[in-house]
């Protein structure tokens, strides 16, 4: 994978930068139903970032937010890619119990802040994909409640096989489509080779 130009240019200058992860996902709310997008980076402060052109607000989890290492096979494979959310935090808390994540699209980007300034130097789109579950570990009195996100990736999309079969309700349905009726006017046709 190509780093963006500002990233190149940053470590080219073998300057100090500082490394986090933020995730940005288009969750849906539990109670009215409506799509929120959401994101949470591994930063102390909320923070906005600017990513394709649209300013996303990131709610900082700290620590706690942690991502495992992130596997790039060849080929077209339907990757998974876990991430720990260790600590309910108020973020933590809202994305995993007032967002129904299942099968929303989700992507995990790589973000340089410079260490001095705090400025943001670039990203990178690290994995791209769905939230396939968000379990919960709910330990005994005194224990530390975790959570993960478990991704994955939007090959996934490639394992869905069409639909081959319509009823004659379905094909009605689009406008003028007459196969079923007229299936019967049609039948192979032998073409003898040569003939014309």
């Amino acid at each position: 994978m190509t780093l963006p130009s500002a990233i190149e240019t940053h470590l080219a200058k073998r300057e100090g930068h500082d490394a986090r992860w933020a995730l940005w996902c288009d969750a849906v709310n539990k109670q009215t139903g409506a799509s929120e997008p959401f994101g949470i980076w591994s930063g102390d402060d909320h923070q906005e970032i600017t990513i394709n052109g649209h300013t996303r607000l990131f709610a900082g989890a700290q620590h706690y937010f942690k991502p495992d290492a992130i596997k790039r096979p060849t080929g077209i494979v339907v990757q998974s890619q876990s991430i720990s959310l260790n600590g309910m935090t108020p973020e933590v808390y809202r994305l995993t119990r007032a967002f129904d994540l299942a099968g929303q699209r989700a992507d995990l980007y790589l973000v340089l802040l410079n260490p001095l300034s705090g400025n943001l130097i670039g990203y990178r789109r690290e994995f791209k994909g769905y939230v396939n579950a968000a379990p919960e570990d709910v330990p005994a009195n005194n224990g530390r409640v975790t959570a993960a996100l478990s991704l994955v990736s939007h090959f996934r999309d490639l394992t869905y096989t069409p639909n081959l079969y319509k009823s004659n309700a379905a094909q009605s349905a689009l406008s003028g489509d007459t196969a079923r009726r007229d299936a019967t006017l049609t039948r192979a046709q032998d073409m003898p080779w040569g003939v014309y």
